[in-house]
């Protein structure tokens, strides 16, 4: 009998050990989400349900805080444990600083507003692991550099605004893949070289604006 006994909790401790082990993770994620959330309130000032939404989980899907007046560097680090996000809209601020890499974790994301700031340096590569986004809009910044090809990546866009920054080189041949994009606006930058003739493979374009650049060439 002893034997039996002793056999049966063998068997049956790992999946205790590992139920246990997932609970206490489950635990461990809610109390750091909940930190999260409390140095974000503290950061923004945010405490409206308009600027803030939760799912019935209690992780935060949408972060709404266009036009408050928010200065400084774009965002604190514990963002990156809202990965439930869905909306982030930081549009009409003076934030400054670079776009961090990060947000390309926020892999739940399907809008991503930080237009109208003063923000510099490139546009993060890893943007291109937003497999849900929707709307990217980074227009109205100081962001320099080239569009990253990974942008193309992005398969469910439907609008990608990059207006009245300093980008500079050619438009991305990969931008062809984005068959659900209905505006690229890309005017008031650096652009040069030719207007790819892949971007009429874009069917579902409505609205094209590539004004105030250097392109050259003849028209596709």
């Amino acid at each position: 009998y002893k034997q039996r006994r002793k056999a049966a909790l063998q068997k049956t401790l790992p999946k205790q050990t590992a139920a246990l082990q997932k609970a206490l993770q489950k635990t461990l994620q809610k109390q750091t989400a909940a930190a999260a959330l409390q140095t974000v309130q503290k950061r923004f000032h945010l405490y409206s349900w308009d600027e803030l939404l939760t799912d019935t989980a209690g992780r935060v899907t949408r972060l709404r805080l266009s036009s408050k007046d928010l200065s400084g560097l774009l965002l604190p680090e514990e963002l990156w444990n809202f990965t439930a996000l869905q909306r982030l809209d930081l549009t009409g601020n003076k934030l400054t600083g670079s776009i961090p890499a990060g947000l390309g974790e926020l892999t739940a994301l399907q809008r991503l507003e930080l237009s109208l700031n003063k923000l510099t340096g490139s546009i993060p590569a890893g943007l291109g692991k937003l497999k849900a986004l929707h709307s990217l809009e980074l227009s109205f910044n100081e962001l320099t550099g080239s569009i990253p090809a990974e942008l193309g990546e992005l398969t469910a866009l439907q609008r990608l605004d990059l207006r009245r920054n300093k980008l500079e080189g050619s438009i991305p041949l990969d931008l062809r893949n984005l068959q659900e994009l209905q505006r690229l606006q890309l005017s008031d930058n650096k652009l040069s070289g030719s207007i790819p003739a892949e971007l009429g493979e874009l069917t579902a374009l409505q609205r094209l604006d590539l004004t105030g650049n250097k392109l050259t060439g003849s028209i596709p």
